[in-house]
């Protein structure tokens, strides 16, 4: 029977610990959203910059449950790979955490015409390189 040091399972408890307070308060804001603007035109010229206020928030809480997922992810399963003896179990597990991890990536990150406006700045300072980072985080948690 394999034990673990007590440095691992407090660090291994702190970190879920924070993973559970950040998705209460991320939780917590979004019954908010409506009550925020909008929008708040910052720049018009050279470009126009208008940061969409209530998706902006929207997008923030849904980054906050993946990489909340993400670190409650790697904290299980380090622990159970320092427990277990078992390893086929551990690949097709590994598979579905990363379609679970993908699947989300691509429904709540890569952004839709639907859902933000090309001819603005912000769009392409905050929208599309938080997408490209996360969907990317996704496509490295495939085993492969």
């Amino acid at each position: 029977q394999k034990y673990l040091p007590s440095s691992t399972l407090l660090s291994s408890m702190t970190s879920i610990v924070a993973v559970i307070a950040s998705i209460i308060t991320a939780a917590s804001g979004i019954s908010m959203v409506d009550q925020a603007p909008k929008q708040t035109v910052v720049m018009e010229h050279p470009i126009r910059v208008i940061p969409p206020h209530r998706d902006a928030f929207r997008r923030t809480a849904y980054s906050i449950y993946y990489l909340s997922a993400r670190i409650c992810w790697n904290t299980v399963h380090h622990l159970w790979k320092d427990l277990s003896t078992i390893s086929d179990d551990a690949n097709a597990i590994d598979w579905v955490w990363s379609c679970i991890a993908l699947s989300y990536a691509i429904k709540y990150f890569l952004p839709r015409d639907r859902d933000v406006d090309w001819k603005n700045g912000n769009t392409y300072v905050f929208v599309v390189p938080m997408a490209v980072g996360l969907t990317a985080d996704a496509l490295f948690q495939l085993p492969i």
